[in-house]
C-alpha cells in the first residue's frame, strides 16, 4: 500500500505456498508448486503494464538464482508455456542508484 496506493496491489496467497518452499516437502508438493510459480511467471501482464511481485524468503533452488537480501529480480515473460527469460538482478543499493537516490 506504501508503494502503490490502497488499490492498486492484490493479495495473492499463493506466494505463502513458495515461501513453503524451503520447508521439507514432499516431491509431489514441491514438483506442483514450482510448476504453478513457473506458470504464473509466463503471463505476460496487459500492453504498456508491468506486474511486480513482492515476496520474502525466496527459495534460491526454483529457477531465479540467489536473490540479495531486499533485491530484486527482472524477468521478461514469453507467453503461457513459452518460459521467461531472467532479464538482469538488482541489490537495493543497485535499485537506489537507477532512481537517483
Amino acid at each position: 500500500m506504501i508503494a502503490f496506493g490502497n488499490t492498486s496491489y492484490q493479495v495473492d496467497p499463493f506466494w505463502v505456498e513458495v515461501y513453503h518452499l524451503s520447508a521439507d516437502l514432499s516431491i509431489e508438493q514441491t514438483e506442483s508448486i514450482v510448476k504453478c510459480f513457473y506458470s504464473l511467471l509466463e503471463i505476460k501482464p496487459p500492453a504498456g503494464q508491468n506486474k511486480i511481485i513482492i515476496a520474502h524468503s525466496f527459495p534460491n533452488h526454483i529457477g531465479l538464482g540467489p536473490i540479495p537480501n531486499m533485491g530484486t529480480v527482472m524477468i521478461e515473460p514469453l507467453g503461457q508455456g513459452k518460459g521467461f527469460n531472467l532479464i538482469s538482478r538488482f541489490t537495493l543499493r543497485e535499485l537506489e542508484m537507477l532512481d537517483g537516490m
